[in-house]
């Protein structure tokens, strides 16, 4: 059965028993557990190497995205805010017609 969930690793679909959510205020991810855990080994190499390179233990984050980095999530949010927002508008008057899932295949880059 189709979830309609996508993994924002890899960004296939998502089953029931093969993924986990992560939740940090408005975000909300869903994740394979084979892509968490080489988000997890990734993290410990990282921790590691700066550690060997004096860093001290404590948990500091620089992230530092430029506006090539950003851009595509932005384009990504429009999209799933798109899709919501004309679902909505199908739903509230009571049909989803064949051309609404359509586009919202479309905008999901699917």
């Amino acid at each position: 059965m189709a979830t309609n969930v996508f993994c924002d690793l890899c960004e296939k679909e998502v089953g029931q028993d093969d993924s986990f959510v992560v939740e940090s205020g408005a975000c909300i991810m869903a994740l394979h557990y084979e892509c968490g855990r080489e988000i997890q080994t990734a993290m410990t190499i990282s921790l590691k190497r700066d550690q060997a390179r004096g860093h001290s233990g404590e948990t500091k984050v620089n992230v530092v995205a430029t506006m090539h980095d950003l851009l595509p999530l932005e384009a990504r949010i429009q999209r799933l805010e798109s899709v919501w927002k004309l679902w909505l508008n199908e739903a509230e008057r009571g049909s989803i017609s064949q051309s609404t899932f359509g586009a919202m295949k479309t905008l999901l880059g699917m």
